[in-house]
């Protein structure tokens, strides 16, 4: 990171739990952060399920530019131990490292293909330049 700028925290929170395949920024898709006038630094996201997930169930994450173009960044698959088709995790929760600048009125969105409850956190830094 830049040590001549200053930072500060930008924690976006949300809820998705209706279930949408789309890979391309149709359907259900929640807004979790937006970008400062000077860009915010994405650290980490972490997911946590508020139920069952099971193998192949997906969180998808996704950038804007507006809220009309959208780009699908990651997919995060979860697979329980043991990967069979009956494995599933009680709850789950992990934490993504991403470590990426988002450009100033950029938005950070999600979705899931399992429509089941699951929260997500960003932890991103709005940057300012004194």
């Amino acid at each position: 990171m830049d040590s001549y700028a200053k930072f500060q925290a930008n924690t976006g929170i949300g809820k998705v739990s209706v279930a949408n395949t789309a890979l391309d920024g149709s359907g259900t898709i929640v807004t979790l952060l937006t970008a400062a006038d000077s860009g915010t630094f994405i650290k980490t996201v972490t997911i946590k399920s508020q139920v069952a997930l099971g193998n192949g169930d997906i969180v998808r994450l996704f950038i804007s530019p507006d809220g009309d173009s959208i780009y699908l960044l990651e997919e995060i698959l979860f697979r329980p131990e043991g990967g069979g088709a009956s494995s599933v995790w009680a709850t789950a929760q992990c934490v993504i490292p991403l470590n990426f600048s988002l450009q100033s009125g950029y938005y950070f969105m999600a979705s899931t293909n399992a429509g089941k409850k699951i929260s997500l956190e960003v932890e991103g830094l709005n940057i300012t330049y004194p």
